[in-house]
């Protein structure tokens, strides 16, 4: 549990930092879907109530794997 906790942590905060100095933001499919699933199954109403992780952004299904893990946890692709 606490590795694949550490595991999004790392490749979301990635993303973060990616996006805000202007580099490519899209993670590879193999790595974003996994960190997707696996949050879906731990981030909750109560985690976001208190602040963890903003509310979940509606993405198309076909969105790729990176935008939808991003707009689960609250972020805008």
């Amino acid at each position: 549990m606490a590795a694949s906790i550490n595991f999004v942590d790392v490749l979301v905060h990635g993303w973060d930092l990616a996006r805000a100095t202007g580099q490519d933001v899209e993670l590879p499919p193999h790595l974003a879907e996994p960190a997707l699933q696996f949050s879906r199954g731990l981030v909750n109403d109560e985690l976001r109530g208190a602040g963890a992780f903003g509310p979940e952004l509606l993405v198309p299904a076909n969105t790729p794997a990176s935008y939808r893990l991003v707009a689960f946890l609250g972020r805008t692709p």
